[in-house]
């Protein structure tokens, strides 16, 4: 076990490592699109500040994606929406770092990310547009950015496996033999994955030979008890068959049983009943008191909906899936 911290003075890049300059700000990226185009939105006055971004799978002929016979390549696209108005569609396709798979992309701040590993190496994605490109083929656990710059927590990467955190794609910690339960895959995460989300500096937690560690701007400290780090706060593990979706509004919980889903969050706790596939742990969030949960039928043929406190609308997407939902405060870009 090693614990080597290789913060960089000078160089944004090692060799074979790509940064690609997006021109974005510190906390909130650039949206690409007419910041004053009329989306048809029925947002109420309460919320003319906050946003509800939400991220899919269309598929763009009859295939059924139930069968998969295609193994998670058919002829699709990602695509977002806005308080329920299509604003972005990315076509998908093998090596591009657009992918439909559910743990590969996700929102972040009213932004479409995603990520794959062509080849040996880790090609990330925001908006269908690359920046960041690494030799080193690693599961994503985190990416957020501050201080201009853009830091991965990835894992994989060696012979035996370890945790990276990367600056612009270049290495400045390491931990061999070391893993994170808070990723996009994980069951519990914010919305930078394991990054914690209201932290000043960079701040995660990870564990290694079942000891639970925090990294808060390179220094590591034990985390007590059975409990694990989440936007800033220690949580008791949810478990399996529960979902927590932590937002900087509020956050809801979500229980899934083979009868229905049971959400709460500061509105009070809803059933939504029927069978439903269960994608990502982005499928709720709560903006300003308003409950939206995504809902993927199960058995028949039917599309996607989504569900915001006892209303069900149809997105524009009659062949497909949601996979993400974020609540975003500030004016829509």
């Amino acid at each position: 076990m090693r614990d080597s911290v290789l913060f960089c003075a000078v160089l944004l890049l090692f060799a074979g490592c790509e940064f690609f300059e997006t021109g974005i700000s510190d906390r909130r990226p650039r949206h690409d699109g007419d910041d004053n185009e009329d989306t048809g939105s029925i947002m109420a006055p309460s919320r003319i500040d906050t946003s509800v971004y939400i991220c899919g799978v269309r598929i763009l002929d009859d295939y059924d994606w139930r069968r998969d016979t295609a193994f998670g390549i058919p002829n699709c696209e990602l695509v977002v929406l806005r308080d329920g108005a299509m604003i972005m569609a990315v076509p998908c396709r093998r090596g591009s770092g657009v992918t439909p798979d559910t743990d590969r992309h996700f929102l972040i701040d009213g932004d479409l990310f995603s990520y794959e590993c062509p080849g040996d190496s880790t090609l990330i994605c925001r908006n269908g547009r690359p920046i960041l490109h690494y030799p080193s083929k690693e599961k994503l656990c985190g990416i957020i950015y501050r201080d201009q710059s853009w830091y991965t927590l990835g894992l994989g990467g060696s012979p035996g496996g370890a945790l990276r955190l990367r600056r612009n794609g270049q290495t400045v910690w390491i931990r061999d033999g070391a893993t994170s339960d808070c990723s996009f895959g994980g069951h519990m995460q914010s919305r930078y994955g394991a990054f914690v989300e209201d932290a000043e500096g960079i701040v995660f937690s990870f564990s290694e030979n079942g000891v639970d560690y925090l990294y808060n701007e390179g220094s590591i400290s034990v985390i007590q008890g059975s409990q694990s780090l989440l936007a800033g706060k220690y949580i008791i593990p949810l478990g399996a068959g529960t979902t927590f979706y932590n937002s900087s509004t509020g956050h809801c919980l979500i229980v899934w049983t083979k009868w229905g889903i049971h959400a709460s969050s500061s509105s009070g706790t809803k059933f939504i009943s029927g069978r439903y596939y269960r994608f990502s742990n982005y499928l709720a969030t709560d903006a300003m008191g308003e409950t939206t949960v995504l809902l993927n039928p199960m058995g028949e043929k039917r599309p996607p909906m989504i569900w915001c406190d006892g209303e069900v609308t149809t997105p524009d997407i009659p062949n497909g899936y949601l996979t993400g939902v974020e609540t975003v405060i500030g004016p829509a870009r």
